[in-house]
């Protein structure tokens, strides 16, 4: 008697209303090549997400995309997951945190499990987020959590390594950015680039070149043999 009791509730417990996460993978491009898994509530061969250094970046010649996420996701006794999303922002180490930007990742594939619902697989690996766009060089965290929409539960479970999130740290090291006046390139990986360009150019309208960050001039400095005039004026500049 006292067994089927026992029975019973433990039947119950397992078999109770529930939904959420078994894994979660953010999914990056670095310069262009395929895409990479890193774990987040994980334990797999890949790159632990958390704590990792990404690497270093001259937005000129370098890219660091965030393409998505993978959810593996479970759902038992009646109650539905019904959507998935990452959440990411981008901030410096030294600066202030700003809000959260959500990704969708929707569905994929399900399969049965043991407690009267599915196993599933959410996920979005096609998209093309620049991390580096607009950032000065520094140091910079990449943080993200995952969450999903449910119909037990309160609404909304997590994936947020106990409410620390998951971050990952990178460099943006310096670059040149253009006006891309006179037919020069939108951006060089350094002023010194940017100026041999300069003076091969036919000055037809005018230039501006923006130096991110920090960089040691030649000896003797920067030879310019190019000249502008009061309409096409030339302007080099620190940001």
């Amino acid at each position: 008697f006292y067994f089927f009791i026992f029975s019973s509730i433990l039947a119950q417990k397992l078999y109770s209303q529930s939904a959420g996460f078994n894994n979660t993978f953010a999914i990056l491009s670095i310069n262009g090549g395929a895409n990479a898994y890193y774990d987040l509530n994980a334990t797999t061969p890949n790159t632990d997400f958390n704590g990792a250094n990404l690497g270093s970046f001259n937005p000129a010649s370098n890219s660091l995309t965030l393409k998505g996420a993978e959810h593996n996701v479970y759902k038992c006794n009646g109650c539905d997951l019904t959507s998935t999303r990452l959440n990411y922002r981008i901030y410096s180490t030294t600066g202030t945190a700003g809000t959260f930007v959500q990704m969708n990742v929707p569905y994929t594939s399900t399969v049965a499990n043991g407690c009267g619902g599915a196993d599933q697989v959410w996920s979005a690996t096609g998209n093309s987020v620049n991390v580096l766009s607009g950032l000065a060089p520094g140091t910079y965290y990449l943080e993200v959590y995952s969450d999903a929409t449910v119909t037990c539960s309160g609404g909304t479970v997590y994936a947020t390594n106990g409410g620390a999130n998951y971050k990952a740290t990178f460099t943006v090291s310096s670059y040149v950015t253009t006006n891309s006046g006179s037919g020069l390139a939108a951006t060089y990986s350094t002023l010194a680039a940017a100026i041999t360009a300069l003076n091969a150019a036919t000055i037809t309208s005018p230039v501006v070149i923006t130096l991110f960050g920090n960089e040691t001039a030649p000896a003797g400095g920067y030879s310019i043999t190019k000249s502008g005039n009061a309409t096409n004026t030339i302007t080099i500049q620190g940001n």
